[in-house]
């Protein structure tokens, strides 16, 4: 599909004084830019979908497209001020965004997979999301040097606003009708609840105030230059999230006339003034709801820059933060639903760090470090709304998250054989504490396999290698186009484990409901690493003509995991090639460049390690048992995709190995552009 991106920036700097360092000086942006893509959804297996295939009928599949529309204007002006000991910076940013997202699936639920009678024919399921999203951010900062004392400050707003206005979400019942069939909008049937229909109004809103002061003074030891920083920073965060859902619904249980009426005549039939038979919104209590919540992180932090010697430089310190955060209201849109879980209970929290590095020659550098970390939970993350998430397939449900803590160990040896260049090796560690990932669970509705819950895990461990090198061919013949090649690589490679965590309730003798965790340990990648990554270049950057030859492979990823191990979701490897050529003209001031994305057309693949891969060999593990405790693989599988085979044994073909649960094309994509400096 085209697009469209148009771009104008001007700035200048003006002298306030012929005798000193005086300066003024502002940059102003604005830009347009306008997408428009269609990803094609070549099989669907996930959620509330029909997971198991039918070897033998290849019709029983479950297909669609995301129709994607983007549009965003966005402005920036900044100014300045600079003399020779001081400078202050205004920052202004806005944008404004409409995005809309219509999905369309075509195929046999979960609940009602296909047969030869009322299953007979696939359903149809629409869910349309325009969204205008502003986002306005001010921030003024300064810079002050008075002799050796150097003060930093910074000050900044940012303010978001989201409106989701007519969202809709639909169920189309098919009809056989003259030998054809015909698909229906049809409203629910008089109950509360939700239905075949909905229509859906999401405001939210978040406004963030960020404030900063730090001081740093060098001094020396000996010959040794020495320097000591320490600074506050403040954090405040205020949200709001309004929902309007609207079910609509009518109370004629048999033969409903409204689906042979256009929808956008339903409107004619709301008056009331055949209520047994009219159509009507009937939304529940909790379809008229609201979430609001604030937190507060405030640190303060102190270091030291401490050059041993001349070849050894040691950088250490510690942050002391504070956290907290507050749910002023906190509603569901959801009949039957867990309670939020939130336990994060210690509120300060220190926070070390150290770099060492060692440089014995010039271009040399040894390096160690160590670090923890805290990542902090958005405020919707704690919010108890819930809603069908299309890239999942399924409803996203939150059960609250905790702060997450990292240890993190790095090592790394660094050359640099030339301007420019590098060859590295390092290797990392890292320990999470309650690491945040998606659960998927099948226990809220009893019948459908049709949630997933962000939540945190108990901990997780990664250890691995990376490798880098980024070098100019010139050393080979320096006098030729090669100085002007330049290859470029990097590979990752990690391990990971994890001790997932599912919250489970039990009646009591009493008759008292109470919760508990049920942990898990699992080898896989931990949400949202990758084992294998691997990146590679090439470019040319001649005197008007650029050429570059981007390659990134990504190994399997853990998408969506549980404590079931039939209900973890993993992603397959997936490769991408990537290239641009550029031209300059017009004494090197403009220059065309062609951008070539996903040559090969490479999709997104998604699968489960389906319980016909595998059985149970302990039914009664001990607590916190690992993956291998209670379950091993059957011969020919592992955790990796299998596609298998197919058992025809029982007369029904069934397809032993694992379930493809999700295959999407993002396509091919080419962009020319020109731009024109003066």
């Amino acid at each position: 599909m085209p697009s469209q991106n148009y771009q104008f920036s001007i700035g200048q700097n003006y002298d306030l004084s012929k005798q000193v360092d005086r300066k003024i000086g502002f940059v102003g942006s604005v830009s347009y830019r306008n997408t428009q893509n269609i990803d094609n959804i070549a099989g669907i297996r996930r959620g509330n979908w029909q997971i198991n295939s039918t070897p033998d009928d290849p019709e029983n599949v479950n297909t669609g497209n995301l129709y994607n529309f983007n549009t965003t204007l966005g402005a920036i002006l900044n100014g300045g001020y600079r003399d020779g000991n001081h400078k202050v910076t205004l920052n202004n940013f806005y944008s404004r965004v409409f995005s809309e997202q219509l999905e369309r699936i075509t195929g046999w639920n979960y609940s009602n997979p296909k047969d030869d009678g009322f299953s007979k024919h696939p359903v149809i399921k629409e869910d349309d999301r325009p969204v205008f999203t502003d986002l306005l951010q001010n921030k003024v900062s300064g810079e002050h040097l008075f002799g050796r004392l150097k003060l930093d400050w910074t000050a900044a707003r940012v303010a978001v606003n989201t409106l989701e206005t007519d969202g809709v979400s639909a169920m189309l019942a098919p009809e056989e009708m003259a030998n054809k069939v015909i698909y229906k909008y049809l409203p629910g049937q008089g109950s509360a609840g939700g239905g075949m229909l909905e229509r859906g109004k999401y405001v939210y809103k978040e406004r963030n105030l960020t404030a900063g002061m730090s001081a740093a003074i060098d001094f020396n030891i000996g010959k040794q230059k020495q320097v000591f920083k320490t600074g506050l920073f403040y954090l405040d965060r205020h949200a709001n999230y309004d929902w309007t859902i609207l079910p609509v619904v009518s109370f004629v249980a048999v033969n409903n006339p409204y689906g042979y009426i256009p929808i956008q005549d339903w409107g004619n039939y709301m008056d009331m003034k055949n209520p047994t038979t009219d159509i009507l919104y009937m939304p529940s209590s909790f379809h008229l709801n609201r979430y609001e919540g604030k937190d507060v992180n405030k640190a303060v932090y102190a270091m030291f820059d401490n050059r041993i010697v001349d070849k050894l430089r040691l950088v250490w310190g510690a942050r002391y933060e504070y956290f907290r955060y507050d749910s002023i209201q906190n509603s569901t849109n959801m009949q039957n639903r867990p309670a939020i879980t939130l336990q994060d209970s210690v509120r300060w929290k220190f926070l070390p760090s150290a770099h060492l590095t060692y440089t014995p020659i010039t271009n040399l550098n040894l390096r160690f470090s160590y670090a923890k970390t805290a990542v902090r939970p958005s405020l919707m993350d704690n919010s108890r709304f819930s809603r069908y998430n299309t890239n999942l397939g399924r409803m996203q449900v939150n059960l609250g998250l905790e702060s997450s803590v990292i240890d993190n160990y790095d090592l790394k040896l660094e050359w640099f054989p030339g301007a420019g260049d590098i060859i590295s090796v390092g290797g990392f560690y890292k320990y999470f504490d309650k690491p945040a990932e998606f659960y998927a669970v099948n226990e809220v509705s009893g019948t459908d396999n049709l949630y997933v819950y962000t939540n945190n895990s108990n901990w997780g461990k990664i250890k691995g290698l990376e490798f880098e090198v980024r070098k100019s061919l010139g050393f080979i013949y320096p006098a030729s186009i090669l100085k002007e090649i330049t290859i470029s690589g990097n590979l990752t490679l990690l391990k990971s484990e994890v001790e997932s965590r599912v919250l489970r309730y039990k009646t009591d003798k009493e008759g008292k409901q109470y919760s508990f965790y049920e942990y898990m340990k699992y080898k896989r990648p931990l949400y949202g690493q990758v084992p294998v990554v691997v990146n590679g270049g090439l470019s040319y950057v001649g005197k008007h003509i650029g050429m570059n030859l981007v390659y990134n492979y990504m190994g399997y990823k853990t998408s969506i995991t549980g404590v079931d191990p039939n209900l973890v979701e993993y992603e397959r490897p997936r490769s991408q090639l990537d290239a641009q050529v550029s031209y300059r003209f017009y004494r090197n001031k403009a220059q065309f460049k062609f951008n070539m994305s996903n040559l090969t057309d490479s999709p997104y693949q998604f699968y489960i390690n389906d319980a016909s891969t595998f059985e149970i060999k302990n039914a009664n593990p001990p607590v916190n048992s690992e993956w291998n405790d209670v379950y091993k693989y059957k011969f020919g599988f592992t955790d990796k995709f299998e596609e298998g085979y197919v058992d025809s044994s029982k007369g029904i073909g069934q397809q032993i190995g694992d379930r493809q649960t999700l295959t999407r094309y993002l396509g091919r994509s080419f962009s020319l552009s020109l731009s024109y400096n003066f």
